[in-house]
């Protein structure tokens, strides 16, 4: 069984309205999960504010008052009229002074900011904002699959975005390129890479490349990349590997503390005997840290070879703590199959 679309945004404006911060893919899922298992709206709400991410926003030291004006400004900072914020902060404490929780009070709140219409006078602004930063929270939770290490980072996500278009497209192209968080986006060459991360969250992009009029890998055997702090990724595109042997050589590269890897695999011999796919191999014995390890969006067959569970200490752990999938598959047609 599975959430709708519907409860899907519920759930990413729940985060947002509570922590003002993208959820990450992780904590969404935990969420689907508890959804899914009979858990309404309010009782997320009330688990989320229960935890200390949360009081360390609101703490538990705060007057109702308190607590309303800081949700309030969240919510809509100053894109209504301080006469409104005045208002909506009095039925805010007026819930709590009457017995509703924090957790129900917020989520209260995230509807009826959710439910204005964009073109209202009064909060059509703070509305179209506040589905903006969802959009971009769903962007990097959801079609990314993008987790943060810290509440800080995940704020980072979206706090640039506001009521107007060109903030989500800005938002969503430093999450293509740095994570959306600060970080740096390193692009690998066709020649042997060394890098090292930031003290955030990194993304190390290995495009195929052309060079002398051929197509290659620019993440290969010999590469070397660290990710640093923070919750780092490489996202590849990975076709079958050359030796001067003129064989399928598989791809080795040594990578520390890069904690997500998504590898589009591409097809090498269209028009080859039979129309196949082409097999890319990838041996990721010399991956530490890893926490995810992603097919994405590939046409060729991915093979991933001496998968290892060893962090970047060289401890070991248990197969459960991965996350191996596959999204996005091209589908089958009349000349080649699905990856």
């Amino acid at each position: 069984m599975s959430i709708t679309n519907d409860k899907q945004q519920e759930l990413v404006k729940l985060v947002v309205g509570m922590f003002d911060a993208a959820p990450g893919h992780a904590i969404l899922a935990d969420l689907a999960d508890a959804s899914l298992a009979g858990s309404s709206n309010a009782d997320l709400a009330n688990h989320l504010a229960a935890t200390a991410e949360f009081k360390q926003l609101y703490p538990t030291f705060l007057t109702s008052e308190q607590y309303a004006t800081r949700l309030v400004d969240s919510l809509v900072g100053d894109l209504i009229s301080s006469d409104l914020k005045d208002w909506a902060v009095d039925q805010l404490e007026g819930a709590l002074n009457a017995g509703a929780s924090r957790g129900e009070v917020a989520l209260a709140a995230i509807n009826a900011i959710d439910a204005a219409p964009h073109d209202d006078a009064d909060w059509g602004d703070a509305a179209a904002a506040f589905d903006n930063i969802a959009e971009v929270a769903t962007f990097y939770s959801i079609e990314k699959l993008m987790n943060g290490s810290s509440l800080a980072e995940l704020q980072g996500v979206i706090a640039n975005v506001d009521e107007t278009d060109a903030s989500v497209t800005e938002a969503k192209d430093s999450i293509d390129n740095d994570g959306g968080n600060g970080g740096e986006g390193f692009f690998l060459t066709a020649d042997q890479d060394v890098m090292s991360g930031t003290g955030v969250s990194d993304t190390f992009i290995a495009d195929v490349l052309q060079v002398g009029g051929r197509q290659v890998n620019s993440l290969g055997t010999g590469d070397r990349l660290n990710g640093g702090a923070g919750e780092d990724s490489l996202e590849a595109q990975v076709t079958e590997g050359a030796s001067f042997g003129d064989g399928n050589s598989p791809i080795q590269p040594r990578t520390t503390s890069v904690e997500n890897i998504y590898l589009e695999a591409l097809n090498t011999d269209i028009g080859g005997a039979g129309n196949e796919n082409s097999d890319v191999y990838v041996n990721a014995e010399d991956m530490t840290g890893l926490q995810e390890i992603w097919s994405d969006y590939s046409d060729a067959n991915l093979i991933i070879q001496n998968l290892t569970t060893k962090t970047d200490a060289g401890e070991y752990r248990n197969t459960s703590d991965l996350t191996i999938g596959m999204r996005q598959t091209t589908n089958s047609d009349s000349a080649w199959s699905e990856s």
